[in-house]
């Protein structure tokens, strides 16, 4: 009969290994005064003209668009933007719709095993008002962010040590 003691010793747990999103790349493409032509959508129905357009905000992440072919080192291809618009009609009632904003973005170059994320900002310096459609000739002041992102493992390795705090706090 054998003692559990004489066992040999189980081996290590291995330490957890975690996915984590690393940059290796990104660019930024800054346009001060962009001149765009947007069309409402998702408007009520029976809304009288004129239309001014009172505030317009990104309402989500940007959709990217796989890179184009050009030889150069930073890449190119289009983003759209959704975009919430708020317009005042002609009896003086706020409504919000929405819109799309197309616009041609560099993206860094991408590393096997990487996806693009981008993040956009979109300001509105001014515009003009309708008179019968909610299709408005607008500047807006426009930053995008693209991030060439690639998951990698964290956790593994040598563990260091926290730094011993200070006894007097």
């Amino acid at each position: 009969m054998r003692n559990s003691c004489c066992r040999p010793p189980a081996p290590p747990c291995p330490r957890p290994c975690w996915l984590l999103p690393r940059v290796v790349g990104a660019s930024r493409d800054t346009f001060r005064c962009m001149a765009v032509c947007i069309a409402v959508e998702g408007l009520p129905c029976g809304l009288r003209g004129p239309f001014a357009v009172l505030s317009i905000e990104p309402a989500g992440e940007p959709r990217i668009a796989p890179p184009c072919s050009c030889r150069s080192a930073s890449r190119c291809t289009d983003a759209v933007i959704p975009l919430a618009v708020w317009i005042c009609d002609g009896c003086g009632g706020r409504f919000c719709g929405t819109a799309e904003l197309h616009i041609r973005v560099r993206v860094p170059s991408c590393p096997p095993g990487a996806n693009l994320i981008a993040q956009a900002d979109v300001r509105f310096i001014g515009g003009d008002t309708a008179p019968c459609r909610p299709v408005f000739d607008v500047r807006l002041e426009v930053c995008v962010d693209v991030y060439a992102v690639r998951m990698e493992p964290c956790g593994r390795g040598e563990r260091r040590e926290r730094p011993e705090w200070n006894s007097c706090f």
